[in-house]
């Protein structure tokens, strides 16, 4: 089968849509209000390719720029509901990178070192997750005291309560997973 040059065209643009229609500048125009009156505000709408020369959101900020140094305050407030936009998503970002660290360890006193070593570990992408099974030879890296895993676990079984403070969203499910995954964390590395 062959492709001629236009279908190719046609299927780079649309890939090239969907991923810039995924990102920060989709959610950016879904939040900045359409058809205001504002060219400005119209024209960020507009832009769909950050490549393009004439249709990037770099080019039309510059241009959004010079308009205000001119005295146009259509482009000033046009600018400053863009800005405001992409600050919002950042922060949700944020906000959502923050809420996915994963789990937070308590730090019992004399087990802080094997509790921040045990998070790192459970946090890690070698970690595995219910459909993949952790490379514990891997993660074995992570620990200096393999002693201390079992005092951990048994502390953290008994101190419910510290740990629910860390980790808000989740429950006494999650906790007894945590606690056989030390378990077989400890016996495969000791």
């Amino acid at each position: 089968m062959k492709i001629t040059k236009e279908q190719l065209r046609q299927i780079i643009k649309e890939e090239l849509s969907h991923v810039l229609n995924e990102g920060p500048l989709a959610d950016a125009q879904a939040k900045v209000p359409k058809n205001t009156g504002n060219a400005f505000i119209n024209a960020f709408h507009t832009l769909e390719y950050l490549s393009g020369p004439n249709a990037s959101l770099v080019n039309w900020v510059q241009n959004a720029e010079g308009q205000i140094k001119k005295g146009n305050r259509d482009a000033a407030r046009a600018l400053d509901v863009v800005k405001a936009a992409f600050r919002k998503e950042r922060e949700l970002a944020e906000v959502e990178h923050e809420e996915s660290k994963g789990m937070k360890f308590p730090k019992f006193k004399g087990l802080e070192d094997i509790a921040m070593e045990l998070e790192d570990a459970y946090n890690s992408p070698s970690a595995g997750s219910m459909a993949t099974a952790p490379n514990f030879v891997v993660l074995g890296g992570y620990i200096s005291s393999v002693y201390k895993m079992e005092d951990y676990a048994n502390m953290l079984q008994f101190r419910e309560g510290d740990w629910k403070e860390l980790n808000p969203s989740k429950d006494w499910k999650d906790l007894t997973r945590l606690v056989n995954w030390i378990d077989r964390f400890h016996k495969a590395i000791r």
